[in-house]
Parts: C-alpha cells; sequence; structure tokens
C-alpha cells in the first residue's frame, strides 16, 4: 500500500510539472498568436497606405506635367499682362 501511494505521489508530482509545463506553452502560444495578429494588422494597414499612395501617383505624375506645361508658358503669360496693363494703364492713346 505505501508503494502504491509513493507512486501515486510520484505521479501527481508528474502531472503537476507537466501541467505546468502544458501552461507556460499554452501562454507563450497566446503571446505569439497575439504578436501575429498583430503584425498582420500593420501590414493590413501598411498594403492600404501602400496602395492609396500608388493610386496618388497617376494624379502626382498629371500635375507634374502640368507645372512643367505651366513653366514654359509663364514668361510669355507675363509678358501678355505687362502689354495688357501697359495698354489700359495711365497713358494716353497719343503716347501708346
Amino acid at each position: 500500500m505505501a508503494a502504491a501511494e509513493k507512486e501515486l505521489e510520484e505521479v501527481q508530482a508528474l502531472q503537476a510539472r507537466l501541467k505546468a509545463k502544458y501552461d507556460g506553452q499554452m501562454a507563450e502560444k497566446n503571446a505569439l498568436q497575439e504578436k501575429a495578429n498583430k503584425t498582420k494588422k500593420k501590414m493590413e494597414q501598411a498594403n492600404r497606405l501602400i496602395n492609396s499612395l500608388g493610386d496618388n501617383k497617376d494624379r502626382w505624375v498629371k500635375n507634374a506635367a502640368e507645372f512643367k506645361s505651366l513653366k514654359q508658358r509663364l514668361a510669355g503669360d507675363v509678358a501678355k499682362a505687362c502689354a495688357f496693363v501697359s495698354y489700359c494703364g495711365p497713358f494716353n492713346s497719343e503716347f501708346r
């Protein structure tokens, strides 16, 4: 009977150690799963940001072309504006 009780105590001690090890491993698994979920969420947000920036790329390319065209026309537009201001300005028709 004493031998059986001793064996029972050993089995219960082994069971307690295994349960503690199991609980530790499950806690580690849950922490890793939570970390993986956070990483996945960050990746999804990064992909959404990249995709939204990609959509804006077309607009940026178009605006760059418009700015280049505007820069080329700027000198002529300024010359026209100066001519109009001088025509409408303080000079009379004889002086113009």
